[in-house]
């Protein structure tokens, strides 16, 4: 995953991406059973992903 070419901010927003990454993994570590844990995880990365906006079309 890479940020647009055109954010203004790219070291705040990749820090914004990685807080709620690291939140989400604690959590995940924090709960029982692996079913919740993995929905936790699976929803960390989502949200870094819409965090760092839309993937580029062409990337070459």
């Amino acid at each position: 995953m890479t940020l647009p070419p055109e954010t203004d901010d790219p070291e705040g927003v990749a820090l914004g991406i990685y807080a709620p990454l690291i939140g989400a993994l604690q959590l995940a570590r924090s709960v029982e059973g692996t079913p919740l844990s993995d929905r936790i995880l699976a929803a960390g990365v989502y949200a870094a992903q819409v965090l760092a906006g839309p993937e580029p079309k062409d990337r070459t």
